[in-house]
């Protein structure tokens, strides 16, 4: 693996502990995908054969499965859990979002105003004053 300057654009540092774990996941993924050829290939024969088609379909079921299995391995967390990794993202978003609402409240808090911008009464005081009259 080629390693280039930290600071350039497109390139990161990793660690050789981070490096082995990528190569052993892709080396896991390419096996459980290799098996999951070789079941896909045996469920097809099976199927033909249409005495033993009951043995077959699970077992193409079993080859879609470890596809998935052998994807999973390949692609990084933020792929495979995008919602995860967007609610991590998105804590300190809603953070700020909600200590701006509570200073907009704040600072209205003893300021009643209708819709087009004027004092009035509230709807309350509305009833109150239509009950009374």
């Amino acid at each position: 693996m080629h390693r280039m300057k930290a600071g350039c654009p497109g390139t990161t540092t990793r660690g050789s502990k981070e490096g082995a774990m990528r190569a052993l996941r892709w080396m896991g993924a390419g096996l459980v995908g290799l098996v999951a050829g070789i079941l896909g290939l045996v469920g097809v024969i099976l199927c033909v054969t249409v005495v033993l088609l009951p043995l077959g379909i699970p077992v193409l079921f079993l080859a879609r499965k470890l596809y998935g299995v052998a994807a999973a391995l390949v692609l990084p967390r933020a792929v495979r859990h995008p919602l995860g990794e967007m609610g991590k993202r998105g804590s300190a978003m809603q953070d700020d979002a909600t200590s701006k609402v509570d200073k907009a409240g704040k600072a209205l808090r003893g300021k009643r105003r209708t819709w087009y911008g004027r004092k009035g009464k509230t709807a309350w005081q509305k009833a109150l004053d239509w009950v009374t009259s």
